[in-house]
């Protein structure tokens, strides 16, 4: 096989590579390439371009945040920034061609209002900018509900491989059309992140990270929701704005983080890893609204049941079983209430388990009525009636406090959005290199 080096451009068009139209550090396969059809085959070049952009997103509100629904809709403004990338792709010669393939990630939207992708140029440096109305989908973690902690996620993704063996590279010089064949790595890294081993580089040097009009403007919308910090703090990459946030009566802001993962290998028949940035917000939920409606209601109407004890058990067994029963149905009701405020899960919330507790007393409480009415000995029956009128009930005050106590206590742990982002990924094989690459907590 003759290899020819040449010199050029690569420009779209029917397909067919020109010599005119190569880019320098190219090589062009010569006719009788396995190709055939005298198409002529482009092999990228055995060092690729990495490149390294920089995100940093603002969210300036969350408009809706729908738990039987399972979404959010933020209304936010993101800028990519690549710092000194122009005149390494005008090497290349990729500076007109140069498509960033950023997406959010399919899978988690579900409506979009855009005007898309717009490219801004800043003397040597390149900008991508995009804002947008997005309606999110977010499976929500509710066995703590209504005293839960929610994370709301978004995952910019981008479409450019950032790891990719060599060795499978140089056998795919047609996943590289949009580069001109040129093999280009993209990592997504938050603004003022740890650049590391990934910085913008290429094979003959690296680049240099300036300050670029992202960077330049996440230092002045810092105190926008967050505290200022640094310009080498992965905190300006989030900027979420409080006072766009129209649900404070229903949540609690409790701050945000960043992490970044590969998409695992296999996922790819390739063997490509993509870069994926994922931005969450957490909020607590305010449990007020349940507490007073649901909690306190349903409290009130178990401890009724009691009072079916100040009648005798021999001579007002029917009037004891008619209150009971009524207030078994009442407990029915508030069921049904609390499963339309949850979507359809196959696990038990903390709210269930109130709600079935309190279900199961009254039931326990019927039954008993019924069960001590049959003891034939008078003074035995009043006994064992008081006996367990005082068992239960004091297994009922016991197990209120304690269920008040644990959840008032767990909804206010400063921990628990870093565990439940832990233990998430934990169980998500398909993400490769899982960083928590920054956590701040809100400040008033």
């Amino acid at each position: 096989m003759k290899v020819v080096p040449v010199e050029g451009a690569v420009m779209e068009g029917d397909g067919r590579t020109d010599a005119a139209d190569v880019p320098r550090g190219l090589a062009q396969l010569s006719t009788d390439s396995p190709t055939g059809g005298g198409d002529k085959a482009v092999r990228p070049s055995a060092s690729p371009i990495r490149i390294t952009l920089y995100v940093r997103t603002s969210i300036f509100t969350v408009s809706t945040i729908d738990t039987p629904g399972q979404s959010f809709t933020v209304t936010l403004y993101t800028c990519v920034a690549g710092p000194g990338l122009r005149p390494l792709l005008a090497a290349a010669g990729l500076e007109e061609r140069f498509d960033p393939r950023l997406e959010w990630l399919e899978s988690e939207v579900l409506e979009m209002t855009t005007k898309g992708w717009e490219r801004v140029v800043r003397g040597d440096d390149l900008e991508w900018h995009f804002r947008a109305r997005i309606k999110f989908a977010e499976q929500f973690e509710l066995q703590r509900f209504p005293f839960d902690w929610q994370s709301l996620s978004l995952t910019l993704s981008c479409q450019h491989p950032a790891e990719w063996p060599m060795a499978e590279v140089a056998g795919y010089g047609n996943a590289f059309i949009s580069t001109g064949g040129t093999p280009v790595l993209v990592r997504l890294q938050p603004v003022g992140g740890p650049t590391g081993s990934s910085s913008s580089s290429s094979s003959s040097g690296s680049v240099a990270k300036s300050k670029s009009g992202c960077e330049a403007g996440a230092g002045s919308a810092a105190g926008a929701g967050t505290s200022s910090s640094s310009s080498s703090s992965p905190r300006e990459a989030l900027i979420f704005f409080r006072d766009g946030f129209l649900l404070r009566s229903s949540w609690e802001y409790r701050g945000y983080s960043l992490q970044h993962w590969l998409s695992h290998p296999s996922l790819s028949g390739q063997g490509k890893q993509y870069s994926n940035l994922q931005s969450s917000l957490h909020f607590s939920r305010a449990a007020t609204y349940y507490a007073y409606n649901i909690l306190l209601p349903l409290w009130l109407l178990t401890s009724l049941g009691f009072c079916a004890f100040s009648l005798n058990v021999s001579d007002s067994t029917g009037d004891r079983l008619s209150l009971l029963v009524t207030l078994l149905l009442t407990a029915a009701a508030y069921k049904i209430v609390v499963s339309s405020a949850l979507p359809l899960v196959s696990y038990l919330t903390r709210l269930d388990w109130y709600v079935l507790v309190a279900f199961g007393l009254l039931v326990v409480l019927t039954v008993e009525t019924a069960a001590v009415a049959t003891v034939a000995d008078a003074g035995l029956r009043e006994k064992l009636d008081w006996a367990l009128a005082a068992g239960l009930g004091g297994a009922w005050g016991v197990f209120s406090l304690g269920f008040m106590a644990v959840a008032w206590l767990g909804g206010r742990d400063p921990h628990t959005g870093l565990r439940i982002l832990e233990e998430d990924s934990k169980t998500r094989p398909s993400r490769v290199d899982f960083k928590v690459m920054a956590w701040a907590a809100a400040r008033e």
